[in-house]
């Protein structure tokens, strides 16, 4: 299968540079940078269809844009970076390991791609998750806020029920109340 184009990137290698990927020569890397785009673009045609994307496609990439179609333009490069790095995080240490030994020099001296623990990965992933998303409503024309605030009201509860021994709890620390000392 020949390797996917990046939807609002130049080139796969300029999208490399961007991820700073352009070091990776082991075939396992590139085919997983390969499957991370052709994810991306999967993900833009259900969030925006086809026609949108054309649109913003149509757009004249700039770094510095001053029309709401050119911010729309820069937020879907950087969407896509964001959409490809969230595909590769979680497999991409393998990737690195797989490869050549300057493959494995650039893993150490990257740090972007190493986490402490699978928390960290987790918090990572789900920051991305939540920007990605972010972006594309901004990209398919609406609010984030008017979408997903109205329906936050609607399901949160109004009061918040007390918790199985919330009472006997709230009572050992309150520091207006503290406990009393035991006498032995």
């Amino acid at each position: 299968m020949p390797s996917p184009t990046p939807l609002f990137w130049s080139d796969a290698t300029t999208l490399k540079a961007a991820l700073k990927l352009d070091g990776v020569a082991s075939a396992g890397g590139l085919a997983q940078f390969d499957q991370g785009v052709r994810e991306a673009r999967v993900r833009f045609f259900l969030a925006l269809g086809e026609s949108r994307i054309a649109t913003i496609v149509a757009t004249t990439p700039s770094d510095a844009p001053t029309t709401t179609a050119g911010y729309i333009r820069l937020a879907a490069s950087a969407c896509e970076a964001a959409i490809v790095r969230r595909q590769l995080l979680p497999k991409l240490a393998v990737a690195f390991v797989e490869g050549s030994s300057t493959a494995q020099q650039t893993w150490n001296e990257e740090g972007m791609w190493r986490f402490g623990s699978q928390l960290d990965l987790d918090a990572e992933l789900k920051r991305l998750d939540a920007q990605i998303s972010e972006w594309l409503d901004f990209m398919a024309g609406t609010d984030p806020e008017e979408v997903f605030g109205e329906a936050a009201a609607l399901i949160e509860p109004d009061v918040k029920p007390d918790l199985p021994g919330a009472s006997v709890f709230s009572v050992l620390r309150n520091p207006l109340n503290p406990p009393r000392p035991r006498l032995v």
